[in-house]
């Protein structure tokens, strides 16, 4: 029997530069428990390096494949999440009954839970604006 396996890289290239770990996915159980698995592992490869800052840097750079495969199946996760919300919404705002309670408390609650997505892109983009607002040399003045 054989068996290949085949492990392709990400299709959206990276510049080279700085990467910054997001913490937003040590909230994820997944998350934590994916890199609870590869941290053992990893130290049991230790002995294969000469070069402990060799093996240190292998090491991020697995860490790094993690977090950036993670927070993409998350980010594919709350697209589907807000394209059911809003499908819903729809179908309840165009067959609901004006008078029937239910119905009008399910459309507040799928509204405010798609404000509260809205919500948390927005504070993302903010996040990232300043982050690449600094990354370009400008730096917010004492007067401001």
């Amino acid at each position: 029997m054989v068996s290949i396996t085949i492990q392709l890289g990400h299709s959206n290239s990276r510049r080279q530069g700085v990467w910054k770990f997001n913490t937003r996915p040590l909230i994820s159980q997944d998350f934590c428990a994916e890199v609870n698995n590869f941290w053992p592992q990893r130290q049991l490869e230790k002995a294969v390096f000469t070069d402990p800052c060799v093996w240190w840097d292998a090491g991020k750079l697995q860490l790094k494949e993690i977090a950036i495969s993670h927070s993409i199946s998350a980010v594919n996760t709350q697209k589907r999440k807000q394209a059911a919300l809003e499908r819903e919404f729809c179908n309840l705002q165009s067959c609901a009954d004006p008078n029937n309670a239910d119905h009008c408390h399910r459309l507040l609650e799928i509204k405010d839970l798609l404000r509260a997505m809205d919500d948390e892109a927005i504070e993302g983009c903010i996040l990232c604006s300043k982050e690449q607002w600094t990354k370009l040399g400008e730096k917010p003045t004492w007067y401001f």
